[in-house]
């Protein structure tokens, strides 16, 4: 593989310390809720997970968080956490492509 013009150490997506400010899903039951909160050790119901933006894209699908409040309403059985700050995390997800 050729050597990129592009190096890391130069690369904001990988210098740039990011947190993604998660709860869990209000449309979820009281009780999935505090399972949730213990699984999670979510602490006055946030939890801030650190990321760079280079992989932010891969935190989202591995921990299923979701950046749609409609989705999050329609199927929310589907989705343990969403994510307080949506705005700007979806900002990095267009960056990343």
């Amino acid at each position: 593989m050729d050597r990129s013009e592009h190096e890391r150490d130069s690369d904001g997506k990988w210098k740039t310390h990011i947190e993604i400010v998660s709860s869990p899903n209000p449309y979820l039951s009281s009780g999935q809720q505090t399972i949730i909160t213990a699984d999670f050790e979510i602490q006055d119901r946030m939890i801030a997970i650190p990321s760079l933006p280079a992989l932010l894209k891969h935190v989202v699908i591995r921990l299923s968080l979701c950046l749609d409040d409609d989705k999050l309403k329609r199927v929310s059985k589907e989705y343990e956490l969403t994510v307080k700050q949506k705005e700007a995390v979806n900002q990095y997800m267009i960056i990343n492509g």
